[in-house]
């Protein structure tokens, strides 16, 4: 997992959304080189001024990041990043795709999905119940995908 610390390190500057890491990524060929680059090199990608060209040259892995991965490790989860062939294809087109995705469980490409979207201060029941409903469809062979 730890070739997964400069996704998760690139994605915890603050001011870099996914449309920004994306370009950040493309342009320097992965998310570990651009902890590289110089402030003038980061400052030729568009959307990144002086002092986000500053914030990202600076940037440490924080504590966070390696608590994030062993959440990952606890839950028997795994990190999909976008340049991974698990990355659901049609994803990758929209504006501003996820850099990497949470998976527990295969990810079939061209298998029927569903989103589930929860609200912030569910009650147990609504859990129980989207937890269910979520069990089921994915025994019917339909990948659910959560925000």
């Amino acid at each position: 997992m730890e070739h997964l610390v400069p996704w998760l390190r690139l994605k915890s500057v603050p001011g870099v959304g996914n449309v920004l890491f994306r370009r950040l990524v493309e342009r320097f060929g992965g998310p570990e080189p651009v902890f590289l680059q110089e402030p003038g090199a980061l400052r030729e990608v568009e959307g990144v001024g002086g002092a986000l060209a500053e914030a990202i040259a600076a940037h440490k892995t924080p504590e966070t990041v390696f608590q994030e991965l062993e959440r990952v490790r606890e839950k028997c989860l795994r990190i999909v990043t976008w340049d991974s062939p698990e990355y659901p294809e049609l994803l990758k087109h929209i504006h501003d795709p996820p850099p990497f995705l949470y998976a527990r469980g295969e990810l079939f490409p061209g298998a029927p999905m569903v989103a589930v979207v929860g609200a912030r201060g569910a009650t147990a029941h609504g859990l129980a119940t989207a937890a269910r409903i979520a069990r089921g469809l994915s025994a019917a062979g339909v990948a659910v995908v959560s925000g």
